[in-house]
């Protein structure tokens, strides 16, 4: 964010709540906070904000009727290349991640009608690309695996997928998922602590199997045990979690080869070496 952009937006702040502020803190090139009070992320492209708009009030129309003190931030304005938040403060106790647990499991446990979601969105810095469909495996693996594999222009790769096709697609329907509104990228990062209240940031939403979600919390910046004791003495995994779980991973490991490069490449081939071989 530009120091001029970073003086339009306060000045707009000010304008419209009658208030000066006096400090600001810049936390990275695109996120600015003021007096602690506001959170304002800036986008470097209209589609993208967008994305995020409609991500978080997805999430927040499931929220708001299960009333479990999970919430998303409260946005006060969407501008033209920025969304201007209310700010959340970090206050995690020992309880957070258990009741965590509760709450996601609470938001899994909503169903849409089909797999997938209307539109594209993003994934990170990474296009995802969506439709909708009956089929939970046929659409991860031809819009989420595939497609993430033809971005990383790694011909290998995506002919392993294809030499696995039938056999990734009867792994990810055989336990019979329900389409749950899923965050989508998932990991403790994203995860904000508050006291009694936990926040959901950064959505790349779309309805799936909620071992999407499991999934990566256990790739990047995972959750202590309570989390998973809590959430799995409700929701019973099969033998086939593992193998499901280095499936699902595999799209956020190329999806990090692309944005990072090489330092994921063998985790990629790793996955795809069990998968083949399984």
């Amino acid at each position: 964010m530009t120091t001029s952009r970073q003086s339009e937006i306060k000045v707009f702040l000010e304008k419209e709540i009658g208030k000066k502020f006096t400090q600001s803190r810049v936390l990275s090139e695109n996120i600015l906070v003021l007096d602690n009070e506001y959170f304002i992320k800036s986008f470097k492209d209209s589609s993208h904000k967008e994305a995020e708009i409609q991500g978080i009030k997805l999430i927040n129309e499931y929220l708001v009727d299960l009333d479990n003190n999970l919430k998303t931030p409260y946005v006060f304005y969407n501008k033209k290349d920025s969304i201007i938040y209310g700010y959340i403060s970090t206050s995690r106790n020992t309880s957070s991640e258990k009741k965590f647990a509760d709450q996601l499991y609470d938001l899994h446990e909503c169903t849409g009608r089909k797999f997938g979601f209307p539109n594209d969105n993003f994934i990170g810095l990474g296009r995802q690309t969506n439709s909708l469909s009956d089929d939970w495996g046929d659409f991860f693996f031809n819009h989420r695996l595939c497609k993430m594999a033809e971005t990383s222009k790694n011909i290998r790769w995506l002919e392993s997928l294809n030499d696995n096709q039938k056999k990734i697609i009867n792994l990810l329907n055989d336990h019979n998922p329900s389409p749950s509104p899923l965050h989508g990228d998932l990991w403790s990062g994203n995860v904000i602590f508050n006291g009694d209240d936990n926040f959901l940031i950064d959505p790349a939403v779309y309805y799936g199997d909620r071992e999407v979600d499991l999934a990566m919390t256990e790739l990047f910046g995972g959750f202590n045990k309570s989390f998973y004791d809590n959430y799995f003495s409700k929701y019973k995994r099969d033998q086939k979690y593992e193998i499901r779980k280095i499936i699902y991973n595999l799209y956020h490991l190329i999806n990090h080869y692309n944005i990072f490069g090489e330092s994921y490449f063998g985790s990629v081939e790793r996955s795809l070496k069990t998968i083949n071989h399984y």
